[in-house]
């Protein structure tokens, strides 16, 4: 929802509100314009690229001991999944 600070009455902005919500609508936020605060002439800051984690470092491999064979008298069967 947008709403403007220097035109949108209160009760108006709250009447909608109460009907969205009447209406099982589901409001994110609300976004305030014509506020009379000056903002940064630049607005490079919002698109700085953030800084990137440190990797972790990656588990110890342990080896894993080798599948017993079959034995000759007993055939192998299929592992099951």
């Amino acid at each position: 929802m947008v709403a403007s600070l220097r035109t949108t009455a209160k009760r108006d902005l709250t009447a909608m509100l109460h009907s969205l919500e009447l209406s099982s609508v589901p409001v994110v936020g609300i976004v305030a314009n014509r506020s009379r605060r000056k903002a940064h002439r630049s607005y490079t800051s919002y698109y700085q690229p953030a800084p990137t984690p440190s990797p972790a470092p990656a588990p110890a491999l342990t080896p894993t001991p080798p599948e017993p064979r079959c034995p000759k008298e007993a055939p192998c069967q299929p592992k099951p999944f």
